[in-house]
C-alpha cells in the first residue's frame, strides 16, 4: 500500500457516500504479509482522518485478548504484535482528531436513473481477486484519497463529474494532502518502497521505507536508521499536544516473526513457520525535540510500563534502538 498513494485497502474510500456515515469492516493484511503495521497507520491517518470515515473494524476470527504468542496461527490476526502494537499511538491520534478532515471535496456524481440507462459521468474501475478489491476512476483517481475528501454524491439530475487535478499537490516526488498535515512519498517503480509522514499538533510520525531520511515535522525530527518501520511521537493525554504535553509516547515497530521462522527470498512465501516466542524486528532511529526541555527518556516494557532503563539525551536528541532496548515503546518526559 505504501508504494502508491491511495492504493490497496485505502482505495475503498471511493465508495464513501457524501451525506452518509462510512464504515470499513473486515479488512486486514493476510498472513504471511509482513507489512501489517502500514494498515492501521494509513487508515488511521488518511481514512479516519483526512477522509472523515466514521468506523473501522479489522477482521478477526478469534484471539486471547492480548498479543498473539505465535505469528500465523490464524491467517487473519489482528492481535499479531506488528499490527496491534501500533494502536496506542494511532488510537490517540484518531480519538483526538489530530489529522484534520479535508475541506477540499472531490465528488463523484451519480444520477441513479441515468445509471440504470448506462450513463455515468466518470469511468469506474474495480479489480477483485477473491476478497481483495481495489477501486479507481478516471476523474477522481485513487491517488486523490491522499489529497482531498472523496465521496459519491447522488444527484437529482445527470451531472458530469469534474476531474480533480492532483498536480498542485505533488511536491518533490511526494503527494501532500490539502491540509498540509500528511505527505506521501511514493515509490511506484519498486515492489517494496514508499513512506508517509504525519505532522499534526498532537502526533508526528514516519511510516514505511524511509531509511536515511530526516523528516522534520514541526518541533519533532525523526530520522529512520532502518529499512522499514513505523515511528510515532504522540502526546499521551487526550487533550494535549506536543507543545503542552507533560510526556510523549514513542511507538517504534516494524515486522515480527516466530522464533525459527523462515521466508523465501521474495519474503512472501513461508519456508518454516517456527514457533513462539514472537521476535520483533528492531527499529533504530534518531529523534530530536525542539522548543521543549527533555528531562528524561524512559524505556517502557511491552505493556507500556516503565522499565529500569533510560536513554541518554543531548540537546533534546536521542537514539532509540530496539535491538539494544528490547522494546517498541518509550516515554519522553518533558519539563
Amino acid at each position: 500500500m505504501l508504494r502508491t498513494a491511495g492504493s490497496g485497502t485505502l482505495s475503498v474510500g471511493l465508495q464513501q457516500a457524501g451525506d452518509r456515515p462510512f464504515m470499513l469492516s473486515e479488512w486486514i493484511h493476510v498472513f504471511p504479509n509482513e507489512w501489517g503495521v502500514e494498515g492501521p497507520a494509513l487508515l488511521g491517518a488518511y481514512g479516519l482522518g483526512l477522509q472523515g470515515w466514521d468506523v473501522s473494524y479489522m477482521f478477526q476470527n478469534r484471539d486471547s485478548g492480548g498479543f498473539s504468542d505465535r505469528i500465523g496461527r490464524d491467517r487473519w490476526d489482528v492481535t499479531a504484535p506488528q499490527v496491534l502494537g501500533v494502536f496506542p499511538a494511532v488510537a490517540r491520534q484518531v480519538l483526538r482528531a489530530d489529522v484534520q478532515e479535508s475541506k477540499l471535496y472531490a465528488p463523484l456524481y451519480v444520477h441513479v436513473p441515468s445509471l440504470v440507462e448506462g450513463r455515468l459521468g466518470f469511468e469506474d474501475r474495480v479489480v477483485q481477486q477473491y476478497d481483495v478489491k481495489t477501486f479507481d476512476t478516471d476523474k477522481v483517481p485513487a491517488r486523490a484519497l491522499a489529497v482531498a475528501r472523496c465521496a459519491v454524491e447522488f444527484t437529482n439530475t445527470y451531472r458530469e463529474t469534474p476531474a480533480l487535478d492532483i498536480k498542485p499537490f505533488e511536491m518533490d516526488g511526494a503527494v501532500v494532502s490539502s491540509t498540509g498535515q500528511l505527505t506521501w512519498m511514493e515509490s511506484p517503480g519498486r515492489k517494496l518502497g514508499g513512506y508517509f509522514t504525519i505532522d499534526t499538533a498532537g502526533t508526528k510520525a514516519v511510516v514505511g521505507f524511509a531509511e536515511g531520511q530526516r523528516c522534520r515535522l514541526g518541533d519533532v525530527s525523526i530520522t529512520s536508521l532502518c529499512r522499514f518501520g513505523a515511528i510515532y511521537v504522540t502526546a499521551r493525554e487526550p487533550d494535549r499536544n506536543i507543545r503542552d504535553s507533560k510526556s510523549l509516547l514513542v511507538v517504534a515497530l516494524a515486522r515480527a516473526r516466530n522464533t525459527g521462522m523462515k521466508l523465501g527470498a521474495s519474503e512472501d512465501e513461508i519456508v518454516e513457520r517456527g514457533a513462539g516466542p514472537v521476535l520483533m524486528e528492531p527499529v533504530k532511529a534518531t529523534l530530536a525535540i525542539s522548543g521543549r526541555d527533555v528531562a528524561q527518556v524512559n524505556v517502557l516494557d511491552h505493556d507500556g510500563r516503565r522499565a529500569d532503563d533510560t536513554l541518554p539525551t543531548r540537546g533534546g536528541q536521542f537514539t532509540i534502538n530496539g535491538a539494544r532496548d528490547k522494546t517498541m515503546y518509550y516515554e519522553i518526559v518533558l519539563r
